[in-house]
């Protein structure tokens, strides 16, 4: 074991230690998710080449649905699509909380992060209060930078300055060494900044800085930004993760205690398919599924590791839900009228006209740029025309937001292997980690329709949200 492993393992152990001294009876799986991380280390290389192969399935339109059995076994979990009389999440809108949310994003690559955030700052204040943006892995800065681009025009739509810091977070994964480049689709910024601006940018952050150096001077900036802001709101913090969790790992480590300063902790990523195998109808306490890992716990699969084990209030949405929903059609091609961008190379800034028409929101402008060059990105790699996009993030944003209003779960642990990202998850129904495993009845299309409707318009109050099934 290198030292960055040994690193890990102390890290671990004193989370894990510290949760447990908050328990008032012993996890009886805290043996069991030990001996599956040391064994998840043995997998070999041909293990790891059928697990990479397996991400690359193509999306191919088809909806998930619950499945159905009924053995009512008390070491099995059965999940159903709900129909109306199920007692689950049945608060009415009026009864929903203000969630005081961080957004941690990787945001400006992939179209869905800007998606998630347009739709985001147009929900109504009396559901969410954004406490902040945090950037995290590859081009940081040119992350942040969008990120203002599209709150200061929802701030121009409103005539009115919102207190919502963006803070550009660690750049460089926690484990070394680092032997590929960050994945990036090379139009970040496009559209939106010129060449020069977005070289400067990019020039701020070497993604092949010394990790010390860089934990030194860059990385505890959205670090210290979420401990902050859990210990100021004191158990009232919802953190939402876009991306790899980097800067949540990196707060985990500045503060021990943070699992409990947070209410919760919502993660795009972390699906419970099984590698080789469909999504079982029942779930076996204690069986151990071997899963599908996914580009976000891969771009820091250490501090994943580290995040997973520490004992957050954790809800996964991941790909077994979000390959469920596709946005294309009429309201895409809309948003695309708006662009700036001008020409067919998505990778080219030389035919930009930044005007904007009237009666669009400035936002839906900036929001619809990215999508424009996104989609022509897309082309380009498929040779073929792409016109719609899968919106994870905007899922995921609305779980975080609208907890199990969308969405069942099924509870247990979640192991991931620091050194690759392979994954495990052992069913327990009381188990920390909460992964989405189906939708609720008829919510794929209130869901669609939510997001539509928040690419054009803000909903101003909390009765807006009854029609979507909130």
């Amino acid at each position: 074991m290198g030292q960055n492993n040994q690193q890990f393992s102390s890290l671990n152990n004193n989370n894990t230690n510290h949760q447990n001294s908050h328990n008032t009876h012993s996890n009886p799986f805290t043996e069991r998710i030990s001996e599956i991380k040391n064994r998840l280390n043995d997998f070999n290389d041909e293990s790891l080449d059928n697990i990479l192969k397996a991400q690359q399935h193509p999306y191919d339109g088809t909806r998930i649905r619950g499945y159905e059995n009924s053995n009512n076994n008390q070491d099995h979990h059965h999940f159903l699509v709900p129909n109306h009389d199920d007692k689950v999440s049945t608060q009415n809108s009026s009864e929903l909380v203000v969630h005081h949310l961080i957004f941690d994003t990787d945001i400006a690559s992939d179209i869905d992060d800007s998606l998630a955030l347009l739709s985001l700052l147009h929900l109504p204040r009396e559901c969410v209060r954004i406490v902040g943006v945090t950037t995290v892995y590859g081009h940081v800065e040119i992350r942040s930078a969008v990120s203002r681009k599209i709150i200061q025009a929802h701030e121009q739509d409103l005539n009115f300055k919102l207190d919502i810091p963006v803070v550009t977070g660690s750049n460089y994964p926690m484990n070394e060494p680092v032997v590929l480049p960050c994945w990036h689709s090379e139009t970040e910024g496009i559209g939106l900044f010129s060449d020069d601006e977005i070289q400067e940018l990019k020039n701020q952050r070497n993604c092949f800085l010394d990790r010390h150096e860089l934990e030194k001077v860059y990385s505890k900036q959205a670090a210290e930004f979420i401990v902050e802001k859990a210990q100021e709101l004191n158990g009232n913090l919802t953190i939402v993760s876009l991306g790899g969790l980097t800067n949540v790992a990196m707060a985990l480590k500045l503060n021990p205690h943070l699992p409990e300063l947070v209410n919760k902790l919502v993660y795009m990523g972390g699906g419970v398919v099984p590698v080789d195998h469909d999504l079982p109808q029942i779930f076996e306490r204690g069986k151990e599924y071997h899963c599908h890992s996914c580009h976000n716990i891969r771009q820091d699969q250490y501090a994943a590791a580290m995040v997973f084990s520490a004992g957050f209030n954790f809800f996964c949405v991941g790909h077994t839900v979000t390959h469920s929903i596709w946005f294309e059609g009429p309201i895409v091609d809309e948003m695309r009228s708006l662009s700036f961008h001008r020409g067919s190379n998505p990778y080219a800034n030389d035919q930009i006209i930044e005007e904007y028409q009237p009666n669009y929101l400035r936002a839906s402008h900036v929001v619809g740029t990215l999508l424009d060059v996104w989609l022509k990105h897309r082309t380009c790699v498929f040779h073929t025309p792409i016109k719609g996009t899968c919106p994870h993030d905007a899922l995921t944003t609305y779980e975080a937001i609208f907890t199990e209003r969308f969405l069942n779960y099924v509870r247990g642990h979640f192991v991931v292997n620091e050194q690759d990202g392979r994954t495990c998850f052992l069913y327990d129904p009381n188990g920390n980690a909460h992964i989405a495993i189906s939708w609720k009845d008829g919510m794929v299309d209130h869901m669609m329709d939510l997001l539509q409707e928040t690419m054009f318009k803000s909903l101003n109050s909390m009765d807006d949200l009854k029609k979507f099934g909130l």
